[in-house]
């Protein structure tokens, strides 16, 4: 019955931006976002793919390898993206995402390198 939908709960973007750079930075969560989103550039498109052996489990170092090359991919998109930034003069209202990424991810990498689970390839 409709009169029992519960009305969509509207966040504070303030609030709700505490959590998205924590997120952002975290290799399971870019990892989903880049399984779920679509590349027009066909070589990193296959480059990715093949991480993913179809019907099998894939092995923790390619899917490392994925989400290295997807974070690679997102920080050239952003510098292409800065220069628009840039020129309508709006550097201080929008900054420059991907460097923290970049460095959130790869102390992330290294700690799953140093982890049992990276002795084991295992995730």
């Amino acid at each position: 019955m409709l009169s029992t939908v519960q009305p969509v709960m509207v966040v504070d973007a303030k609030k709700a931006g505490i959590q998205f750079p924590v997120l952002l930075g975290k290799f399971c969560y870019l990892e989903a976002v880049m399984l779920d989103t679509p590349l027009h550039d066909a070589k990193a498109r296959s480059y990715i793919g093949s991480q993913y052996p179809e019907g099998q489990k894939a092995l923790l170092i390619n899917r490392l390898l994925a989400v290295q090359r997807f974070v690679d991919i997102l920080g050239h998109l952003e510098a292409r993206e800065r220069i628009r930034v840039a020129s309508a003069d709006l550097d201080t209202v929008c900054p420059p995402v991907m460097p923290t990424v970049g460095e959130s991810i790869k102390a992330e990498i290294d700690l799953i390198k140093n982890s049992d689970a990276w002795k084991q390839q295992e995730y």
